[in-house]
Order: C-alpha cells, then sequence, then structure tokens
C-alpha cells in the first residue's frame, strides 16, 4: 500500500500548489461540502459551483422553468406554489434523461433493460433509442405524437425511428405490445400512496425513487418495507409482493452514487427555499406567453 508522507516544507509546498492548481482548472465543485470546516453558507457555495451548470440544464429542459437575463432560473407561472417533491421531480426526470442519452454511461442501458424486462439486451439494439421526458417541450417538438404533460403511467419513455414506417416507436416491454417506461419519484414521505398504490393498481409499470428520508433512510427501503407490510397482513399475494418489488429502483442500483444524489438534492431544496416563490418575473412571464407561442420561440423563456 502506498502512503502520501509529507515529510518537510517543501513537500508541503508542492502539494498546496497541486490542490490551489486543481482549484483553478476545475473549481471548487471538487472540494467535499460535507467537511466539517465549512459553514452552510460555503457548502451551498461549493454545491452551486458543481452542480449550477446541470441544474440550468436540467430545469429548463423541463418547461415548468424559466431563465432570466442576469441568468437566474425561476420557477414558470404554472408551476408556482408547488410543493418541494414537485418542483425535484421536474428536475429529476431530467437528469434522468439527460443521464440515460449520455453515451459513455450505463445508466440509460440498465434503466431500459430494467423497465423493459429483458433479460439479456444488446448494445446494438439499445443503441437505436432516445430516451424522453413525455412532458418535456423539446419531445413535443421532435416526437410530438408522444408528447403528452398530463400522461400518468410514466415520466420517461424510449423511442426510435421506424425507418421503413417513418415515425418513431416506442420499447415495449419484452414479447408485449405494452410500451415500456419510467415514473420517477422525488418524495420523502407517502410512498404508500404516491408509489405502492399505484403499482398495484397498474397505473405506474416502474418507479425510480431518488431520494433518502431525513432519518436517513431511502424512500426505496420505506417502499420495501410497505410492501412486506401488505404482504404480512395478507393485502397482496406472494406474487404480487415480488412484482412490486422488481418494480420499484433507486439511484445506486443503476450505477448512481447516492451521495451525489443527495448533494445535488441539498442544491435544489436550497434553491427552492429561495427562489420558488412568485415574483415580478414570474408575472411578466404571463403576459410573455402568448408572444412566446406566435415568435415560435424555444421553450426557454428568458425575461
Amino acid at each position: 500500500m502506498s502512503e502520501l508522507i509529507i515529510s518537510n516544507v517543501d513537500d508541503r509546498f508542492q502539494i498546496e500548489s497541486f490542490i490551489i492548481d486543481k482549484l483553478s482548472t476545475v473549481g471548487a465543485g471538487i472540494l467535499d461540502s460535507r467537511h466539517p470546516s465549512f459553514t452552510n453558507e460555503e457548502k451551498l457555495k461549493i454545491l452551486r459551483m458543481k452542480y449550477w451548470d446541470d441544474f440550468v440544464a436540467d430545469a429548463t429542459e423541463t418547461g415548468h422553468f424559466i431563465s432570466t437575463q442576469n441568468g437566474k432560473i425561476k420557477v414558470a407561472i404554472r408551476t408556482v406554489n408547488q410543493d418541494i417533491s414537485v418542483i425535484a421531480g421536474y428536475i429529476f426526470e431530467s437528469l434522468t434523461v439527460r443521464l440515460a442519452n449520455e453515451v459513455n454511461r450505463r445508466f440509460g442501458y440498465d434503466i431500459f433493460k430494467w423497465s423493459t424486462s429483458r433479460k439479456r439486451l444488446s448494445s446494438r439494439f439499445y443503441s437505436k433509442y432516445q430516451t424522453v421526458g413525455v412532458g418535456f417541450p423539446m419531445t413535443n417538438q421532435t416526437f410530438p405524437g408522444y408528447y403528452n404533460p398530463n400522461f400518468r403511467q410514466f415520466d420517461v419513455m424510449f423511442l426510435t425511428m421506424n425507418e421503413e414506417l417513418g415515425r418513431p416507436e416506442p420499447a415495449t416491454i419484452v414479447n408485449t405490445t405494452i410500451p415500456a417506461g419510467v415514473q420517477i419519484k422525488a418524495i420523502t414521505s407517502n410512498e404508500l400512496t404516491n408509489i405502492i398504490e399505484p403499482l398495484i393498481s397498474g397505473q405506474y409499470n416502474n418507479v425510480i425513487t431518488y431520494l433518502r428520508h431525513p432519518s436517513g433512510e431511502h424512500s426505496y427501503e420505506v417502499c420495501i418495507r410497505e410492501i412486506k407490510k401488505l404482504y404480512r397482513n395478507g393485502k397482496i399475494t406472494g406474487f404480487q409482493k415480488e412484482k412490486l418489488e422488481d418494480s420499484i429502483g433507486y439511484p445506486e442500483m443503476f450505477g448512481i452514487y447516492q451521495r451525489d444524489v443527495d448533494d445535488y438534492y441539498h442544491f435544489i431544496r436550497a434553491w427552492y427555499n429561495e427562489n420558488a416563490k412568485e415574483d415580478d418575473n414570474i408575472l411578466k412571464a404571463i403576459g410573455m406567453q402568448a408572444q412566446e407561442v406566435r415568435n415560435g420561440s424555444s421553450f426557454i423563456t428568458v425575461i
């Protein structure tokens, strides 16, 4: 095992110079915001440096947020006064789509394989599909037939172009014609109502739940506990129990570190506490919506 030994002042100077160089080239996002030496304000600054660009991309992609001329992100008028679970849910929908479409990640591959119930999946077959947000304005532009912001069955689906028919088609659950997709949850309570019961009724097929409770227990763990309780009480059969357990996913199941999810959510929540309220910029956006439609501008409203 190799050890880092700082034996003299010169060695320490080299280490400090190396750290300073990394900070200047990569940014403070490489720092561990959880280190006890940082104040809460400093922690938030580090998280902002680490996540701001991703947050802007994720937020604006959903169509539920607006970008102001001074570079701030605000909640769009139809999203004003929504609970943090709704706001964070939109962001994590976009995060799911963004990460799934990154070529070098297995995240999208694993979600596709899981949600389509495939035991085997070739990379060649998977590469034909694009992951989309069902309610995203970009989906309306690219695949208008599959745009449905009020769709309740899933938030994310997979589309491919059928070259023979000249139209997009959804990925389906293996050996069926049932479209495959995933519902995204960013909740820290009420799993029985918000996840398990919709799965039992068939409203949802698969759910990825991203967050931990304040107690540290993951929402996924709560779901499993609730499912076992239903089974013990005779509310569901053994078959239903297994199906429910197989229908719920969590970040590390698909190769995403929960710690990174926790940090991103911490930043989202801090932003929400500061910005998710009605203000003059939001009110101005109301009068711009009709003009935006007439001009055919992008879905990112700039005030």
